[in-house]
């Protein structure tokens, strides 16, 4: 390590990366030092360095083959999982000092033997006891993600399966075979399609393959968003309410067409369904073709004239809003 870098680094102190010890003789707390680390940002031990005074001890020629062996020994037996250091003997000032780089885990969280785990607070380290920061420690390293997140007191019995049997038509349909004729959804059960698909395995195993559904047989959060009976009966918060007010004022209270309640209980794809009929009945012009520049002219220039806003068309004001103070989430409001 470049001895100006490590100088300037001891002057200026301990912090959530730098961390000095004057001598080190147990591996549990080298070792908890490394999870915090690893939990972290990574960081760089400094043995031989006073952490009160920052005054630079330095460490004998046996302190330095013991220190070494210590600290490699706490990276690989008191580290879960075991980490690789890179252990340095640097000359300041006449007095040997032993550094020990940890970098930032990609397998987090790490924990010590006893199964705690450890991050950086400050200069610190303090023990992680709630699971939410567990789960950010996790997504950190892109080691969690929500949509796999398991729904309690899901099953399989909560799929839709008329959905189920058009989602596995789309996703695996140069599985099937090409004499494979579908005119109707009743015509077939899920096992018969599942069967033709991969042959000897279960429609839970096949949902269990693509992280639909846990080991445990319940539905993961992307399984109940595509595929649930009633997605608001496990997570009320999801879902869309729409509403189109008579003109164009803010704070008016009259609408001609609203879609609330149980017309958005199904997953993903009738909840969007759904919302697209009702922006359709309630915008009087479309676009005809894929460019912007195919609107109609009238339409065109009331977006042009409208740039700061979100414009509907022939005077319609389309405003998405999200939790506005609470009263509507995810909602769609048209106006005019």
């Amino acid at each position: 390590m470049d001895v100006k870098k490590l100088k300037a680094l001891i002057m200026m102190g301990e912090s959530t990366t730098v961390q000095f010890k004057e001598r080190v003789d147990d591996a549990y707390k080298i070792g908890c030092e490394f999870v915090a680390f690893s939990n972290s940002q990574g960081g760089l031990l400094v043995v031989g360095v006073n952490d009160k005074t920052g005054e630079i001890s330095g460490l004998t020629y046996e302190e330095i083959q013991k220190t070494s062996n210590l600290l490699s020994n706490a990276a690989s037996d008191n580290v879960c999982p075991s980490i690789t250091i890179m252990i340095e003997t640097v000359l300041l000032d006449g007095k040997a000092v032993v550094t020990a780089r940890v970098a930032q885990g990609l397998d987090k969280p790490y924990k010590d033997n006893k199964g705690i785990v450890w991050i950086k607070n400050g200069s610190d380290k303090r023990k992680v006891f709630t699971n939410e920061r567990l789960r950010i420690l996790m997504q950190s390293c892109g080691r969690l993600f929500a949509d796999r997140d398991s729904v309690p007191e899901s099953s399989y019995d909560d799929i839709s399966l008329p959905t189920l049997k058009l989602f596995l038509i789309e996703k695996y349909r140069n599985s099937l075979a090409e004499d494979f004729q579908i005119s109707r959804l009743d015509d077939f059960s899920v096992e018969d399609l599942v069967g033709r698909i991969a042959p000897g395995i279960t429609p839970q195993q096949l949902l269990q393959n693509t992280s639909l559904m846990d080991n445990e047989g319940r539905l993961t959060l992307a399984g109940l968003l595509l595929l649930g009976k009633n997605i608001l009966k496990f997570y009320p918060v999801f879902t869309i309410r729409c509403i189109a007010f008579v003109g164009n004022d803010l704070s008016g209270d009259r609408f001609r067409d609203r879609l609330v309640g149980t017309y958005m209980e199904g997953n993903l794809l009738t909840q969007f369904k759904a919302a697209m009929a009702f922006i359709n009945r309630n915008l009087k012009s479309r676009q005809v073709e894929d460019e912007f520049n195919s609107l109609p002219t009238p339409i065109r220039r009331h977006r042009q004239r409208n740039r700061q806003g979100i414009q509907g068309f022939q005077g319609h004001h389309l405003r998405e809003q999200s939790g506005d103070r609470g009263i509507c989430r995810n909602s769609l409001e048209i106006r005019g």
